[in-house]
């Protein structure tokens, strides 16, 4: 079952079957159900939230993808077409000629006239025999007497087609008998085929006998039904449908279990198919009672066919992960037998029926990941045997949590997260003392989680996170001592995580955004299962507990965003398992920085510190994290210089952010060994060298920013082996030209910013020629020369920025704007204003649509702004030597 709120991608098979219910009694005897043992009722669990429910998104993925598998001896060539084959392409389906149209003539004479009166007066039962039936085969369960015998519905002489007839008319819902007169349908298809194409030996005349042979009779009705639900559920597409179809015994067809044993994997032959002439009979040949259906994860595509409940003894119904739709039907509901049915990850829609109340014999029920409405039926508290309840997923459900829930005395698995329900938490949960998982996380549940949950011992995973409005503390948390996975975050809960909470064996405790306060316990170091703790954005205060260095297991520690401080333990060192650890936006000394210990956590794959207060220097003992995928330091006071051991993490590390810190010193040349590395972030800092040529061995680089540092000289030519750049920030340094003509390499690139350098000379004409281009920033530099007229093939550009070049007595660019500037037609901010630009604006600007700003103060251009250019309503600065129509445009630097 997919059982999931979190975003995890384990895939987690469906809980164990019932065990093999006893073997079928002999002929014209009711076989019993198999006792509901009370070791069948528990629920397998694993320690993760990810091994215990979550099949959710990856699962309904893999659901949906076209899985090609090779089906030989799967259906049999006979030209069979699904039903639901036909409601895609609307082609009709194959038909056996005159048979079929004959059949279906009589079909509908006998719906119509009289003969089908004359069999219900006949029988006393009509087509509503199967409600009957079922009533009958409890009663008979129960000591109260056995099903009476059927009269012979007509004379010796008549036809398969009357027998067949009558036997389904005793055998089905009315809806799907009356279904049998339509062409088209699954029903009358199945039943074309059972007549008219099927290669299985039928007892006719013990179908027509008195009493009827019930062999014969389960014979047919389970091959008509296997076969409507095959037809309806475009079963020629499915995933695996070996011998579907074929002539062997439905007990051998893939998914279908009789009396308890599944023979749907064995390979049948033709010799299984023929009936054997000693007068016995095996699970080839005929006999056996289908009592279960697994046919999960198997692209069945359709409605769920009403004809399922003539399976009177199904005991469990597994089709799950598949592409049902429509509602469930009415019929269902009145299987006697049905201990496990698996509906979820479909399209099911509809509300969740009262009527299944009716299942008292049921065990587990999943329904989740579906399309229903309305609210959870309160009949649900007088399923008594019922162990596992999902619903979950179904954003449509709403109303109240029934309080009837809390009288289910076996029930170990609740989960009803992810949908609209409101109002409280029953605090009768308390008496469920048998449950082992509680989620009801993202609803808009409120008031206090009430504190009789404290006092369900066998509690194992309690959920109630992504509840706003929900309150409440985890003062008495201790009661839980089973208690294993913890979701608190995005409630409206208070007050702190209390010492007492070592009392219980937590492995994932996520509380995001859930107003703890106070310090982080000492007792945390006694959660020696802990695998994952997330108390991100609350208000915890103090140290981080050096116990928490105990935590040998621990895998995710994550507590960014409280108000931690003094300096962080050396004891960290000891959390060996650790992958991901993020204390950013927090409080910390900045006296000290990491300590050396970091470099103990060598399967650390992310570090985060951001913002996190801390200074010192960067340890060389961050070279032993080989596992390293990120190292995030940024927004410190982190001082002194890469250590060079960086470059030990050449195989790993993709993104190395250490921004806005007050390092110094050169660029580390190792960097250029880190060929893995997509992010280089080396911003606000004080790097005062040249850009290492070594820099070019990242061609799987991203993002460069080394903009605001002291950089000097010019951009190696190297860069033009970086072919993956996609942003380049290299602006306000000491950089200066030539820019070299390899930057025209970097096909991928969009963002390109140089501004606030000491570049000089012509606009490189490579530049033009960076055509993904969208935001270009040349401001503050010494160009000079003309606007290359080849700027028309950055289509993609939107900013362009060439203001204030006239700098130190030059006279910045020059001569009059290019027409070709108005072939920039996704331009929405252009500022030229700062040089020496003469002419007018050109009439073509117009053509660039998306103008939102545009600036040319402080130049020397003259006439007047284009209407055409007016009425794109941008923001237009001008001199004002330049004509500005009224209510066009702005003029400054006017003089007198």
């Amino acid at each position: 079952m997919s059982f999931s709120s979190d975003d995890s991608d384990d895939d987690v098979p469906p809980p164990p079957p019932p065990p093999p219910p006893a073997p079928s009694a002999g002929k014209g005897q009711q076989r019993a159900p198999s006792a509901v043992a009370e070791e069948e009722l528990e629920i397998q669990m694993t320690p993760t939230l990810e091994s215990l429910m979550h099949r959710n998104a990856v699962d309904k993925a893999e659901g949906e993808q076209e899985v090609e598998i090779n089906l030989e001896n799967a259906a049999p060539s006979r030209g069979l077409e699904s039903t639901a084959e036909k409601e895609e392409s609307g082609d009709e389906a194959p038909s056996s000629g005159r048979k079929k149209k004959g059949l279906l003539a009589f079909v509908g004479l006998l719906l119509i006239g009289g003969v089908v009166a004359a069999l219900v007066l006949t029988v006393g039962k009509g087509t509503g025999g199967k409600e009957s039936e079922a009533n009958g085969g409890e009663s008979e369960a129960n000591g109260e007497g056995s099903q009476p015998p059927v009269a012979t519905p007509t004379s010796p002489g008549d036809t398969n087609e009357e027998i067949a007839m009558y036997v389904l008319g005793q055998n089905l819902p009315s809806d799907s008998f009356a279904a049998l007169s339509t062409e088209g349908t699954p029903q009358s298809d199945a039943l074309n085929w059972v007549l008219t194409e099927d290669e299985f030996v039928y007892d006719w005349s013990g179908l027509s006998a008195n009493p009827i042979d019930e062999e014969a009779q389960m014979d047919f009705v389970q091959r008509y039904v296997s076969a409507t639900l095959y037809l309806g559920t475009d079963g020629a597409s499915w995933n695996n449908n070996k011998n579907w179809m074929g002539r062997t015994n439905v007990c051998t067809w893939y998914g279908v279990g009789c009396d308890g044993a599944s023979l749907g994997d064995s390979v049948a032959t033709e010799e299984d198919a023929a009936p054997t002439t000693n007068g016995t009979r095996s699970l080839q040949d005929g006999a056996g009672v289908i009592t279960s259906l697994v046919l999960h994860q198997n692209k069945l595509n359709g409605r769920l066919p009403s004809d399922l409940s003539a399976l009177s003894k199904l005991e469990s119904v597994e089709m799950h992960q598949n592409r049902l739709r429509g509602e469930i039907p009415a019929s269902y509901f009145t299987l006697p037998w049905l201990r496990v049915l698996f509906l979820d990850a479909n399209r099911l829609e509809g509300t969740i029926s009262s009527d299944f109340g009716k299942l008292t014999n049921l065990v587990r029920l999943s329904l989740n990941d579906n399309r229903f409405s309305g609210t959870i039926p309160s009949e649900f508290g007088g399923l008594a045997n019922l162990a596992m309840l999902w619903l979950f997923n179904n954003p449509d459900v709403t109303g109240e949590i029934p309080v009837e829930l809390a009288n289910l005395s076996k029930l170990e698995a609740l989960a009803l997260f992810n949908m609209d329900l409101v109002g409280q938490i029953p605090s009768e949960f308390g008496n469920l003392q048998n449950l082992k998982i509680l989620k009801v996380e993202n609803n808009n549940l409120d008031g206090d989680v009430p504190t009789e949950l404290y006092s369900i011992t066998s509690l194992e995973v309690l959920g109630v996170a992504g509840n706003a409005n929900l309150t409440g503390t985890l003062i008495g948390i201790q009661g839980l001592p089973n208690l294993k996975e913890l979701y608190i975050g995005d409630t409206n809960m208070t007050g702190p995580i209390p010492n007492a909470i070592a009392g219980t064996s937590l492995e994932i405790f996520l509380a995001p955004n859930a107003n703890l306060v106070r310090s982080i316990p000492t007792s945390i170091g006694l959660l020696t299962n802990l695998m994952s703790i997330d108390v991100s954005k609350n208000t915890l205060t103090g140290p981080l507990p050096s116990e928490i260095g105990q935590l040998s297991k621990l895998e995710n520690l994550v507590a960014f965003g409280n108000e931690l401080t003094a300096a962080i333990p050396s004891e960290i060192g000891g959390l060996t398992s650790v992958k991901n650890v993020d204390f950013s936006v927090n409080k910390f000394s900045n006296a000290t920085g990491l300590p050396s210990e970091i470099g103990l956590l060598a399967s650390c794959t992310a570090l985060k510190f951001h913002d996190a207060g801390i200074g010192g220097s960067v340890p060389s003992e961050i070279g032993n994290m080989v596992s390293l995928v990120t190292l995030d330091l940024s927004t410190n006071v982190i001082t002194g210089q890469i250590p060079t051991e960086i470059g030990l993490l050449a195989d790993t590390l993709r993104e190395l952010v250490l921004f806005e810190n007050q390092m110094t010193g050169a660029i580390a040349t190792e960097i250029g060994l880190l060929t893995e590395l997509r992010i280089l972030h080396l911003r606000a800092n004080s790097f005062d060298s040249a850009i290492p040529t070594e820099l070019g061995a990242l061609t799987r680089l991203v993002l460069l920013h080394l903009e605001m540092n002291r950089l000097t000289g010019a951009i190696p030519s190297s860069i033009g082996q970086m072919t993956a750049l996609k942003e380049v920030n290299i602006g306000k340094n000491f950089l200066m030209s030539p820019m070299p003509t390899e930057i025209s390499q970097l096909n991928l690139l969009q963002y390109l910013y140089v501004n606030d350098n000491r570049f000089d000379g012509q606009i490189p004409d490579e530049i033009t020629q960076l055509t993904g281009l969208i935001e270009l920033n040349l401001q503050n530099n010494y160009w000079n020369g003309t606007i290359p007229t080849d700027i028309s093939a950055l289509t993609d550009l939107e900013v362009l920025l060439l203001n204030n070049n006239k700098r130190r007595g030059g006279a910045g660019i020059e001569g009059a704007l290019p027409e070709s500037l108005g072939s920039l037609g996704s331009l929405v901010d252009f500022d030229a204003s700062g040089n020496s630009i003469t002419g007018e604006i050109p009439s073509t600007m117009s053509d660039a649509t998306d103008l939102e700003t545009l600036i040319l103060l402080d130049n020397l251009m003259g006439g007047r702004v284009p209407r055409a250019l007016c009425d794109l309503g941008a923001d237009i600065q001008v001199d004002c030597t330049v004509d500005c129509l009224e209510g066009c445009c702005t003029n400054y630097n006017c003089t007198g």
